[in-house]
C-alpha cells in the first residue's frame, strides 16, 4: 500500500502534458494551427474529438501491440510498460515546442498534421500508463482494500490538474517552444522517477512466481 500511494504523485505528473490538452492546448491551437479544411473554418474544440478518435485507437493498437509482442518475446512487466509510457508522454510536448519554433521562423500556422503526430504519440504513452496503472492497482492492493484502493488511483486525475492549471498560466507569459519544452521537463522528470525505482517497485509489487516440485507432486506414483 505504501508504493502504491507514492507512486501516485509521480503518475499523476506524468500525465501533465496529456491533460494540458483539455485547457492551455486550445488556446495554443487556435493560434497556431492552420484550421481552415475544406474552405470552412474548423472550431478548435473539434480538435478534442479528434484525440478522441486517436485514443480510442492508440488504445486498440496498444493492446494489439503487446499481444502480439508476447508471441515473440517475454511481455514487459506493468511498471516497464508504465515507465515506457511516461517516457513517450515526455515526448509528446516536444512536438508542440517544435510546431512552435516553425511558426515563430515562418510566422505561419502550421498544418494540423501535427496535431495528429502529437496525438499519436501522446495517447500511445498514456494507453500504457493510465489502463496499466489501473490493472497494477487493482491487483496489487491488498484485497481487503483493493475496490478503496483502485477508487484512489484516480486521486493522480487531480494531482495532473491540479499543476496543468498552475502551468497553463504560464502559456500569456512565455514563448510557445518554451511552454510546451518546460511540460515536456516536468513530464521526462516523472518518467525519470519511475526509471530509476523501477527495479524497486518490481519487486514490491510484482507478484513471485510460484514454485512447484514436480517430485512432490508425483510423490504417490512414485512411492
Amino acid at each position: 500500500m505504501t508504493a502504491l500511494l507514492l507512486l501516485m504523485p509521480v503518475l499523476g505528473v506524468s500525465l501533465v502534458g496529456n491533460f494540458q490538452i483539455f485547457n492551455a492546448y486550445l488556446l495554443w491551437a487556435q493560434l497556431n494551427y492552420q484550421l481552415q479544411v475544406f474552405g470552412m473554418i474548423m472550431p478548435v474544440t473539434w480538435i478534442l474529438s479528434l484525440g478522441c478518435i486517436v485514443g480510442v485507437a492508440t488504445l486498440a493498437g496498444s493492446m494489439l501491440f503487446w499481444r502480439w509482442w508476447s508471441k515473440r518475446h517475454p511481455e514487459p512487466s506493468e511498471i516497464a510498460k508504465i515507465v515506457l509510457g511516461a517516457f513517450l508522454m515526455a515526448c509528446a510536448p516536444l512536438i508542440l515546442a517544435a510546431a512552435s519554433y516553425v511558426v515563430a521562423s515562418t510566422g505561419h500556422r502550421v498544418s494540423l498534421g501535427w496535431a495528429i503526430v502529437f496525438e499519436l504519440v501522446n495517447d500511445f504513452g498514456y494507453a500504457n500508463v493510465v489502463p496499466v496503472g489501473l490493472a497494477l492497482y487493482s491487483r496489487s492492493a491488498p484485497k481487503a482494500v483493493g475496490g478503496m484502493m483502485t477508487g484512489a488511483f484516480y486521486v493522480l486525475f487531480f494531482v495532473a490538474n491540479m499543476l496543468v492549471g498552475w502551468i497553463g498560466g504560464f502559456l500569456d507569459r512565455m514563448p510557445g517552444t518554451e511552454f510546451w519544452l518546460l511540460h515536456s521537463a516536468v513530464v521526462f522528470s516523472a518518467a525519470l522517477v519511475l526509471l530509476l525505482a523501477r527495479g524497486a517497485l518490481q519487486r514490491v509489487l510484482t507478484p513471485a512466481a510460484e514454485s512447484i516440485d514436480p517430485p512432490a507432486l508425483m510423490g504417490k506414483s512414485t512411492a
